[in-house]
């Protein structure tokens, strides 16, 4: 999932009140959502009709949720035209429980958001694909060809692809409950994206749902379609029921989502979680009390496994940020076989970002292997002379790490950022002085352009002018 851009052009707009159908659902020629610092969300169309359209489609999600009166009339027989209302009275108690709110950590995303619109899930937390498509299969109804979606709906938008076989396969790529040409939508599980109402067309542009009609609505032949949607009606009173260890994760996990930065250290409270993961999977191995919901209970579990992982990863960087070695140990023992998994480079390249030495030191000793790219293509060596920090790259070129694997090179990247003791340190230990980057860009190259940065008659531009003739005569160039 992906941060969306205002480049969304889903069709061109030939008149202003141009309104373009597919079938059951209609997109308004043009339709804006705004926040105000006020806290007023402001819905703004093109036109009066459809601005009254979506305050109707609104109010009747509103009315789904809330035993209130509350309601907005729009009359469309003023001067000068309506188009523009503020229609956050209509956004219901449950829906604002999470509207715009930054969760302190990643994880919670937008399945699981459109879980919690539906009542289907209470606590804010990564939840997978697998766990979705299991509560909807237990607690909602999809919308046929003889249905049309409804405000309040989820919908989900799904990919086909085919195997090597040529078997059709289906999997959900994003969640949001569909209001009419708006919908309340979490675009992506980083904590700085957040659930809010949108225009619909952005939503599906973001996605690259087919622009074909029939794979936005409830009528069209999915199977012809690349990506498409999906609308459910959904029933909250069918909910799974959790196992008490279940609900005791949930409340641990929805804790530190909402109260991490308030915490000196997690570690003790991922401890506790981890604690009460294994007690959920020794419930699914026995089937004592889940039965009938193994399926489900082991989707739940693979949900609670990754948001898990992403609370430990932040109480480690919390623990470097600290520069608390007990509290690092205390973290690393959380990953028992830490060599063996894709978490142990990920947590060197979080203490080289950190700039602590002592933690490498110790990820290292868990026989890390520190010669690995992570899913970037980048090194520990090239993290570390990006980084400037001497230490760390001594400690990584005595492990016999390459020089040469990154492109660009440790060295190149070093004397892009002026790091003179590094560069003097990589070529004294037989680094490619002539390396170039994809570009053709050479490491004199970039040593000559940070000298152009600096202001003459520094200690900058000496420095500077000291490291391009150490380049120079590396690469047996002599003025």
């Amino acid at each position: 999932m992906r941060t969306l851009n205002d480049n969304l052009n889903f069709f061109q707009i030939g008149l202003p009140l141009l309104i373009l159908q597919f079938t059951n659902l209609v997109f308004a020629g043009d339709i804006k959502v705004d926040h105000g610092t006020d806290g007023g969300v402001i819905i703004r169309a093109s036109d009066c009709p459809t601005l009254k359209s979506e305050i109707d489609s609104l109010s009747e999600y509103y009315h789904m949720h809330s035993k209130g009166a509350a309601s907005i009339g729009v009359d469309c027989t003023q001067t000068p035209e309506l188009t523009a209302l503020n229609v956050a009275p209509l956004i219901p108690s449950h829906v604002h429980k999470q509207y715009r709110f930054g969760y302190s950590c990643n994880g919670p995303n937008c399945f699981n958001s459109s879980l919690i619109d539906q009542k289907l899930e209470n606590d804010p937390r990564f939840t997978s694909s697998a766990e979705l498509m299991s509560t909807v299969q237990t607690s909602c109804r999809e919308r046929k060809s003889t249905d049309s979606a409804h405000p309040g709906d989820m919908a989900i938008i799904k990919k086909n692809s085919r195997t090597s076989s040529g078997a059709l396969t289906t999997s959900p790529l994003h969640a949001f409950t569909y209001i009419g040409n708006t919908a309340f939508s979490k675009n992506g599980f980083q904590k700085q994206h957040t659930w809010t109402l949108q225009p619909l067309k952005t939503v599906l542009s973001a996605y690259k749902v087919d622009l074909n009609p029939e794979c936005h609505n409830t009528k069209g032949a999915h199977d012809t379609c690349s990506v498409f949607v999906s609308y459910y009606q959904c029933d909250p009173t069918s909910l799974q029921l959790k196992t008490k260890n279940a609900e005791m994760v949930a409340s641990h996990i929805s804790e530190c989502v909402i109260n991490f930065n308030k915490r000196k250290s997690l570690v003790s409270h991922v401890e506790g979680l981890l604690h009460s993961l294994e007690l959920i999977k020794k419930d699914i191995e026995m089937e004592s009390t889940l039965k009938n919901q193994n399926d489900h209970a082991k989707a739940v579990l693979s949900s609670f496994n990754f948001q898990a992982q992403e609370l430990m990863l932040h109480s480690f960087e919390q623990a470097l940020l600290d520069n608390d070695v007990d509290t690092i140990q205390r973290n690393l023992a959380l990953w028992p076989n830490l060599s063996e998994t894709e978490v142990g480079i990920n947590l060197l390249m979080s203490a080289i970002k950190g700039n602590s030495p002592n933690a490498v030191k110790l990820i290292l000793e868990r026989n890390v292997n520190p010669d690995t790219e992570n899913q970037f293509g980048t090194t520990p060596l090239w993290a570390a002379a990006e980084k400037g920090n001497l230490p760390i790259v001594q400690m990584l070129v005595d492990r016999k790490v390459s020089l040469e694997k990154s492109t660009p090179t440790p060295l190149w990247t070093a004397a892009q950022k002026g790091h003179m003791e590094i560069v003097k340190f990589l070529l004294k230990h037989g680094a490619n002085p002539s390396a170039k980057d994809l570009r053709g860009q050479s490491v004199l190259d970039q040593a000559r352009s940070y000298l152009k940065k600096t202001k003459p008659g520094t200690v900058f531009q000496k420095n500077a002018l000291e490291l391009v003739h150490l380049i120079e005569t590396a690469n047996g160039i002599h003025n």
